[in-house]
């Protein structure tokens, strides 16, 4: 597996994650909000071990990367540089622009 940087912007976007998923998903139960949280983490791991997998597409800015997260609700934005897998952000897909 590649080395995971976040970079500043992704990790402050990684502190409000739980507050964006509790607003989100306040009304649908099932998994609680930490678990969703690993789930991103998980996600976030797997894609560092195989970059280019096939449900991530070009992101909206040359040279990164774009994968949906938690049923589209989120986009993980990332990209490989220097060996490294490196996280950008992560957005609720209505904040994006």
């Amino acid at each position: 597996m590649m080395q995971i940087r976040w970079l500043r912007t992704a990790l402050a976007h990684i502190i409000e994650l739980p507050s964006w998923i509790e607003q989100d998903f306040a009304a649908a139960g099932g998994d609680t909000v930490d678990q969703k949280v690993r789930a991103i983490i998980g996600t976030i791991n797997e894609l560092a071990a195989n970059p280019a997998r096939a449900s991530s597409r070009p992101g909206r800015i040359a040279g990164t990367r774009e994968h949906p997260l938690l049923f589209d609700h989120y986009t993980l934005i990332y990209r490989v540089r220097d060996h490294a897998f490196e996280v950008l952000g992560i957005l609720p897909t209505s904040r994006k622009s």
